[in-house]
């Protein structure tokens, strides 16, 4: 879902998470089909300093989303639940440029030298159109934690430890420099 920014209301827009375009992006960050997903996103120009619109736009809201995974560690199936706030923000890009550092020039017609600051966890738009299922995405994949694992984590321990036992040894002792590790344990 594409939404261009300048038409954004002063009173900014609500929108309900659901539809392809949810179901597609949640899809994208869970690695798997979504079995139950609801929330809405809220959007509103920013305000700086002097309640000047700056170009960026908040994302604010609460996303709930599940889905079937497989543990990464014991590979037993699991339900992967995130229930969370978003509180995004988004600056445009300069046309054709990347942005650098922690400024971003802006195009203005009155003030060419104008900067825009921004902070390393803003995400970007450009030509004016924020991507909603981009937006999304990234506020489930930030819940995610870097590995997708069982939350008994004692259960999970003991199923890894006997899928690692009962595969056995190879018969290969491995880099000789690991030799005297073997030894330790």
């Amino acid at each position: 879902m594409r939404i261009v920014v300048s038409q954004l209301p002063d009173a900014g827009r609500t929108i309900l998470v659901q539809g392809d375009w949810a179901i597609a992006a949640a899809k994208q960050a869970l690695d798997a089909e979504p079995k139950q997903l609801s929330g809405t996103l809220t959007l509103e120009r920013h305000l700086d300093m002097d309640d000047k619109e700056d170009g960026r736009v908040v994302v604010t809201g609460h996303i709930a989303v599940s889905a079937s995974r497989e543990c990464e560690r014991c590979a037993e199936d699991l339900e992967l639940v995130v229930d969370a706030d978003v509180d995004l923000m988004y600056a445009p890009t300069v046309k054709d440029e990347e942005p650098e550092g922690d400024e971003v020039k802006r195009e203005q017609e009155d003030d060419d030298d104008d900067i825009l600051p921004v902070h390393e966890d803003d995400g970007w738009y450009q030509d004016d159109v924020l991507e909603l299922g981009d937006v999304l995405c990234e506020a489930i994949s930030l819940e995610l934690g870097p590995r997708i694992v069982c939350v008994d984590v004692a259960s999970c321990d003991r199923r890894t430890a006997e899928l690692l036992a009962s595969k056995g040894t190879s018969g290969n002792p491995g880099h000789p420099a690991f030799a005297k590790l073997k030894g330790l344990g």
